[in-house]
């Protein structure tokens, strides 16, 4: 995250020899944080969302959901696009992404993703014909200065999580949520982050509920 995948996409595309581009993300946000940065590309380029709430398919570059996708495909030709961009690509292994590549015929096809090594180990790179152009680690993207370095802290938590039920690959919400959410344990939250000068810098805390958070 952070290494510029998604300028290189615009970069990329924005050449003669491509006439239509189609950039596929699963969340409308993502399609339109895209768009903003290939407008700064292409600043005449005609730019469209297909997507739940506006679906306009005849832009040179169309950010398209892959859920409308998936449901519209009968509304482009395979052909319709000589370069494909599927942002998110660990994502692409999903049924709905593979009927979305199985339909269309482009010149080129990109693949973009921040996290590569799939928990269920599904081969990423038999959808792009093991064709892996660049990789850059975060070590390495640190050390050429392109992200900001950080120093990671454990603490001993004094929260019990073996009475913590396991289901479905994950902790019960309610019963996390109830073992963390305690004064005890923002206590030690709290010292550590004062004790590390917390104080004097914006901060952010990640939580597992609302309840939790507030």
């Amino acid at each position: 995250t952070g290494l510029g995948k998604t300028w290189l996409a615009a970069f990329d595309t924005n050449r003669p020899s491509v006439r239509r581009v189609l950039f596929v993300a699963h969340r409308e946000e993502l399609l339109v944080q895209a768009r903003d940065i290939f407008r700064r590309v292409r600043p005449g380029g005609s730019l469209t969302l297909y997507t739940g709430r506006e679906r306009d398919p005849d832009g040179d570059v169309v950010f398209a959901t892959i859920q409308s996708l998936h449901r519209n495909l009968q509304a482009f030709e395979p052909d319709a696009f000589d370069y494909v961009v599927i942002d998110e690509f660990h994502h692409a292994a999903a049924s709905s992404y593979r009927r979305v590549l199985a339909h269309f015929r482009p010149g080129f096809l990109l693949g973009l993703t921040a996290t590569p090594e799939r928990a269920d180990a599904a081969d990423l790179l038999a959808l792009c014909s093991d064709n892996l152009v660049f990789d850059c680690g975060l070590a390495e993207g640190i050390g050429k200065g392109l992200l900001a370095p950080f120093r990671y802290r454990a603490v001993k938590d004094v929260a019990d999580y073996e009475r913590i039920p396991w289901r479905g690959g994950r902790f019960d919400p309610d019963a996390l949520t109830t073992e963390l959410a305690t004064i005890e344990r923002a206590g030690q939250v709290l010292d550590e982050w004062r004790g590390l000068g917390g104080a004097d810098r914006r901060t952010l805390a990640f939580c597992s509920t609302i309840v939790h958070a507030e």
